[in-house]
């Protein structure tokens, strides 16, 4: 079946004049790295195809050498050397530098630079970065006390809010933050309720309206995310926004974003100095 599989697909390969490559490195639950490449081209149709041709084990170590060599003859054995017109990589330092080496054009992943931009930017807003940790402490409360659940879930059903757990952040992606934020939100009235049976960790008053002034910068982030993640999301759009990024003055996506970001922020909403400092890092 593969070798039936892989002789129809480099035979349609071979009538293909142009093609994107994607690929990444992670490690596997049972401590294995992998390595993928992904083909992406347009059939005589303008229909658009995604191939996985490899998934590879990388026995070696994550050096720019052997990333190279490892890129250069996975897309040599498929014999497609000379239709990548470009690879899309994310910013990791080594798989950028691995085709740094190699003779392929290659381009970061817009929403990995929309998500390192609004990660590192949080460090740079102290009093946001105490309302993630305290919020992520007051959630952590819940998640590893069943008892208290059940209590706060009466709360929620006497505050009439929805029956939802609350999310607990992932230290290494930034919009589960926001999604904690949100689902805070959301159970507002419910925790307030339960806080009086319950020693928790507390929000003070202002750490709740910070919340609320914080969740509109995330989600303008948050929404170029998805847009750039679409499997109907054009280069034009994506390449619009890159020239952005490199000072040439276009409309694109991230001029929207841009746009969204130079609002002001209303005096003693806690926000005014993360706008801008998520946006430059």
């Amino acid at each position: 079946m593969y070798t039936e599989v892989t002789g129809r697909i480099k035979e349609e390969l071979h009538n293909v004049e142009f093609a994107g490559i994607t690929t990444d490195i992670w490690t596997s639950v049972s401590y294995y790295d992998y390595l993928s490449l992904t083909i992406h081209y347009l059939d005589t149709n303008f229909c658009l195809h995604h191939c996985c041709l490899e998934v590879v084990q990388f026995p070696v170590s994550h050096t720019v050498q052997n990333i190279c060599q490892f890129l250069s003859k996975l897309v040599s054995d498929w014999d497609v050397s000379q239709n990548v017109v470009a690879v899309l990589r994310d910013n990791c330092r080594i798989i950028t530098a691995g085709l740094e080496m190699s003779s392929f054009e290659h381009i970061p992943y817009l929403a990995h630079t929309f998500h390192l931009g609004s990660k590192d930017g949080l460090p740079g807003s102290k009093i946001v970065t105490n309302l993630v940790s305290q919020s992520r402490r007051l959630a952590g409360h819940f998640k590893h006390s069943v008892h208290d659940t059940q209590i706060l879930k009466k709360c929620q059903m006497t505050t009439v809010v929805p029956l939802h757990r609350l999310i607990q952040n992932e230290l290494t992606k930034w919009n589960s933050s926001l999604n904690m934020l949100k689902t805070l939100q959301e159970q507002k009235s419910a925790i307030l309720l339960v806080g009086w049976e319950l020693d928790l960790p507390e929000l003070r008053r202002q750490q709740w309206t910070l919340i609320n002034n914080i969740i509109p910068v995330f989600n303008i982030f948050d929404s170029a995310m998805l847009q750039v993640s679409s499997t109907n999301v054009t280069s034009a759009e994506c390449t619009s926004a890159y020239k952005v990024l490199y000072g040439v003055n276009v409309t694109g996506l991230v001029q929207v974003v841009e746009h969204e970001l130079e609002k002001p922020a209303a005096l003693g909403s806690g926000i005014q100095g993360l706008k801008m400092t998520s946006w430059l890092q």
